[in-house]
C-alpha cells in the first residue's frame, strides 16, 4: 500500500482577478504531498482540474479539459486555498 486516499467532497471557487470564473462542487483526494482537485461549474457545466504539489509548492490548473489556465509556483493563502502568479485562486470549502 503506497499512501492513503481520502475522496473528499466540497464546493469550490476558481477565481481571476477577484472575478469568479467557476463555483460549483468539487472533489479532492491526497496522496503524500500530491493533491489532486476536480470540479464543475454550476452554471454551465466547465471542468477543472488542479493537481497540486506540496513538496515543491507548485501546482497546474486545467480548464475545460484542455486550456492550461496555470502553472508554477504557489502561495497558501490558507490551507484551503491557493494562488498562481498570474492571478487564479483555488478555494475549497469542505462541506
Amino acid at each position: 500500500r503506497l499512501g492513503y486516499v481520502s475522496l473528499i467532497f466540497s464546493d469550490c471557487t476558481l477565481t481571476n482577478g477577484g472575478v469568479v470564473d467557476i463555483k460549483g462542487a468539487c472533489e479532492f483526494f491526497q496522496t503524500g504531498s500530491y493533491v489532486n482537485v476536480q470540479g464543475k461549474a454550476e452554471e454551465n457545466g466547465v471542468h477543472f482540474l488542479a493537481e497540486i504539489d506540496n513538496s515543491k509548492n507548485e501546482g497546474l490548473l486545467i480548464g475545460a479539459g484542455t486550456f492550461d489556465l496555470a502553472k508554477g509556483k504557489l502561495s497558501k493563502n490558507t490551507p484551503l486555498e491557493v494562488s498562481w502568479p498570474n492571478g487564479y485562486i483555488l478555494t475549497i470549502k469542505p462541506e
